[in-house]
């Protein structure tokens, strides 16, 4: 009597079965090891499409270090920064060679005193170096330094199993004669979403504020490449600043860590020809609140245009309502009011020295003028030579916070020049 069903008729169907699950699972394993090893070594390329909005949170620790190496109270500073892209510009191939992915262009708002944006342009390469353009789009060189984080720290192997590479970057923290440096990068890290390393050499420079010593050494940059989203999501910078006055003898030392970490993304249904005009009107509108010379006529123009900047990106159109309301506000200054002003002009003294330090002094200017201040090198007391932001009729705190926070190693400070 049979007590129940005979699934094997004997022990060696067994074992054929048992290995044919075993042989299944190890190729099964196999192909998903093959897959990941493609994947951790698929080309990561930045991509930042048109209406997609990256925000970021940076948050920067400077401690400063005593001569007998002892550290200090860290100071912690917290801001946010959007990215937004804008499309390809003029299209065409990228100018690294590589046909997969054009040049974006992206606008970049960053917080930079009380919650105020200020807006720079920038043309993104699949490779993450980047330059900025001007308010018509044209590429004008330079970069844009916000603490310690440059978009340009974070440069991308040149091919998708590269583990070493050299990287020519700029760097905006650094003056304008030391911003081209050559650095070197690794793959620390291979997955799919690959993790990189910077390193910077040290560099040292005499400052044009009377000559003093300036270095940034042990510069690292550590990111991670989510290439689902074609972009850095997570990254440390971190430094050693050191300044140095000759008389009187004064040195100082920070360490300075910079991390930045993406909390949102969105992408909107936007019209990139409209999203692009916005961000256009709202850089030209910045260089016209730094610039004296723009008469009332070109204010109106740009007031009206910034009250018609039709966007869904919400940043944006905040900060093209602020401006449209400052551009009006901001008074016009030229030679001719300057010269029969009763009252004295204020300017913005960025650095002073000899007339020998000529071409340092046109140097910080350039790179002033490149960050979006009306900078300029004119003649100061005792044969020196002075670089100064301005022009104003009145004191304007925020340009002086915006001048600290973006070059800390300058001492820029309000005089007066009677007429």
């Amino acid at each position: 009597m049979t007590v129940g069903r005979r699934i094997f008729s004997d022990r060696t169907d067994f074992k054929q079965v048992t290995t044919l699950l075993v042989v299944g699972l190890v190729i099964l394993a196999g192909i998903a090891g093959i897959t990941a090893f493609a994947l951790s070594f698929r080309p990561s390329r930045f991509a930042l499409e048109p209406g997609c909005v990256l925000i970021y949170k940076l948050v920067t620790i400077t401690t400063e270090i005593s001569a007998d190496n002892r550290e200090g109270r860290p100071q912690n500073e917290e801001r946010t920064i959007a990215l937004i892209g804008l499309g390809s510009g003029q299209g065409g191939p990228s100018s690294s060679g590589n046909d997969q992915a054009g040049d974006h262009e992206l606008a970049l708002l960053a917080e930079e005193s009380r919650g105020r944006d200020r807006i720079s342009l920038h043309h993104l390469e699949p490779d993450g170096s980047a330059g900025l353009l001007d308010a018509a789009g044209r590429p004008i060189g330079g970069s844009r330094a916000i603490g310690l984080f440059d978009l340009n720290l974070f440069a991308l192997p040149p091919a998708a199993t590269e583990q070493n590479w050299d990287v020519q970057l700029t760097y905006a923290l650094l003056p304008a004669a030391k911003q081209l440096v050559q650095a070197r990068a690794k793959r620390s890290k291979s997955s799919s979403n690959p993790e990189f390393q910077l390193k910077l050499p040290a560099l040292e420079w005499l400052d044009p504020n009377g000559g003093g010593y300036r270095q940034v050494k042990d510069l690292v940059a550590t990111y991670r490449f989510r290439n689902s989203q074609h972009a850095v999501d997570l990254a440390k910078v971190q430094a050693i600043f050191a300044m140095e006055q000759p008389a009187p003898a004064d040195r100082r030392r920070f360490r300075i860590v910079t991390t930045i970490e993406l909390i949102d993304r969105e992408t909107l249904d936007e019209d990139p020809q409209r999203l692009r005009a916005a961000a256009l009107t709202c850089a030209a509108a910045t260089e016209a609140l730094n610039d004296p010379t723009v008469g009332p006529a070109r204010r109106v123009s740009l007031a009206a245009d910034l009250r018609g900047a039709d966007t869904a990106v919400t940043r944006l159109r905040q900060l093209a309502d602020r401006l449209a309301i400052e551009v009006l506000r901001q008074p016009r200054v030229t030679a001719q009011t300057l010269a029969h002003a009763p009252q004295p002009r204020h300017l913005i003294q960025v650095a002073i020295g000899p007339e020998a330090n000529k071409a340092q002094a046109e140097a910080l200017a350039k790179t002033l003028v490149a960050s979006g201040f009306t900078a300029r090198v004119e003649p100061a007391n005792a044969g020196n030579l002075r670089v100064s932001v301005g022009p104003f009729a009145e004191k304007n705190p925020q340009v002086l916070e915006r001048l600290q926070i973006a070059f800390p190693y300058l001492k820029p400070l309000w005089i007066e020049v009677a007429p």
